[in-house]
């Protein structure tokens, strides 16, 4: 018995088996998760130190269709439990809050009595293709979190509002929306232009290298005692130009609406998709939002709702599920309760759909749903390959490549085992930096097409023959898709 003591106070010396202070939290050395556009499956965050934790990812324009995520850009939330949302930190209630690229720290609003459903953090100004880093100083003790982000931002951070006078006005920031909102004592007229020192905007919202001429001024007429806005909403991760709002701020029954743009497989099968997409208010009878599809399903189910609950939404009346062309006017009434009842449009991958409510003189809501057209997308490439066969320099042309060649007589795969129906390959991101991102560790047959797979392991694309390849032409052609790349490789001769 004392041996075996002895050996259990030694292993209590080697490994901690000693109580705890009641100084030490578990939190404290656990990482956040992060949930939303980047990271649809839960996931763990980097541990860089005790309170700094990090999360990279690369943005793809495809991101932008989740969690009601922006034009480019995304939207997510930190939680604390890998499955549960009781501890998660966002915005506000049900109120989105935004990171600007490389600017200072923001600090998170955490679940609360006060706060049972903290909104997204949102980034927008986002370039497919480029790599971001989320940085998060978590106070676990005392449950803060604060984040910034860092990254290539396309980003006019000093964008300023100026009348014909040269009178500068005071443009509050919210994510990539500007505003200026005023209440005048006297009724009168204003005209601005925007310009962040040398690009310029006037009302119709083009980039232009000099201020815009009169008429295209952003003029808005005003009365005593109203309250006016001038807004302007920036996109620039897919463009320079802008679209400018201004006028008397309407009230619309539907302010604090979302929209809703939900993924169906088939008429009745729900898949995927948001529920929580910002709307614009056009004006007191109508609201307006656009959703980018990247899925394959073949119909959304479009609604509006009452911020984050289903409690109060307007959707499609009747009993059944329906199906409406694009451009109807679906009428709907005001549901407090969860049914079956369905109103859908059919949709395609890799368009937009903008989706207008409109409240009628009779106080009815309809929604219809317009095809804006095809997404501009990024599909994957790879700069090089390199293998058995040799070394190819990829050229990329509609998302395709080929690699053509004749094997030599006495071929073998030189860097598998000197197998003879083998050959051996990586695709390298970068050409001659194995250090970079690598396509690897897949094996298939010679006539499939097969998806690659970025890997860090040592091993290599493999292409099975069932006979020798000595003196055969092969031929290997790669297709880019949004997340990967496909191979097919064929005997041609």
């Amino acid at each position: 018995m004392k041996k075996l003591l002895s050996v259990f106070a030694a292993a209590s010396v080697l490994f901690g088996f000693a109580s705890c202070s009641g100084d030490l939290h578990d939190d404290s050395i656990k990482p956040l998760y992060i949930e939303g556009a980047m990271a649809t499956t839960r996931t763990a965050i980097t541990m860089i130190d005790d309170t700094t934790q990090e999360y990279e990812f690369t943005y793809e324009s495809s991101m932008s269709s989740e969690w009601g995520s922006p034009a480019a850009g995304v939207a997510f939330k930190f939680i604390k439990s890998a499955a549960a949302w009781t501890d998660d930190f966002g915005g506000k209630q049900d109120e989105p809050i935004y990171l600007n690229i490389n600017d200072d720290f923001v600090t998170l609003e955490a679940r609360s009595g006060s706060n049972s459903n903290p909104g997204n953090v949102v980034i927008d100004n986002l370039t497919p293709g480029e790599k971001y880093k989320l940085i998060v100083d978590y106070d676990a003790a005392n449950k803060i979190v604060k984040v910034k982000v860092t990254g290539a931002a396309i980003d006019f951070p000093n964008l300023e509002l100026i009348d014909e006078d040269g009178t500068k006005y005071p443009l509050t920031r919210s994510g990539s929306t500007y505003s200026y909102v005023w209440t005048p004592t006297e009724a009168g007229s204003v005209s601005f232009y925007a310009t962040n020192g040398y690009l310029y905007y006037g009302a119709d919202g083009k980039v232009n290298s000099t201020k815009p001429g009169s008429a295209n001024l952003i003029t808005v007429d005003y009365e005593a005692g109203k309250e006016y806005f001038v807004q302007i909403l920036t996109d620039f991760g897919n463009t320079s130009d802008v679209i400018i709002d201004a006028r008397e701020n309407i009230a619309n029954e539907l302010s604090g609406f979302d929209g809703v743009f939900a993924l169906f497989e088939d008429p009745n099968t729900w898949k995927d998709g948001s529920t929580s997409i910002r709307l614009k208010v056009l004006d007191t009878k109508t609201v307006y939002f656009e959703y980018n599809n990247a899925s394959t399903y073949g119909y959304a189910f479009v609604a509006v709702k009452k911020g984050s609950s289903w409690d109060v939404r307007y959707e499609a009346d009747g009993t059944t599920t329906k199906e409406y062309a694009l451009g109807d006017k679906i009428p709907t009434v005001k549901k407090e309760l969860k049914n079956s009842e369905r109103g859908v449009v059919p949709i395609q991958q890799f368009h937009t759909y903008g989706v207008t409510a409109t409240i009628d003189d009779d106080g009815k809501v309809s929604i219809s749903v317009e095809d804006k057209g095809k997404i501009k997308v990024k599909l994957q490439e790879a700069a090089q390959l390199q293998g058995s066969i040799g070394n190819f320099d990829l050229e990329w042309k509609d998302g395709v490549a080929v690699v053509e060649t004749t094997l030599k007589a006495d071929y073998t795969d030189s860097w598998y085992n000197k197998n003879p129906n083998t050959i051996s390959f990586a695709l390298l991101t970068v050409a001659g930096k194995w250090s970079d991102p690598c396509y690897k560790a897949t094996t298939m047959l010679f006539g499939d097409e097969t998806e690659l797979k970025i890997d860090s392991s040592s091993n290599n694309n493999k292409v099975v023959s069932i006979e020798p390849l000595a003196g055969k032409k092969v031929k290997l052609t790669f297709t880019g898709t949004e997340t990967t790349i496909k191979c097919k490789a064929e005997i041609v001769e």
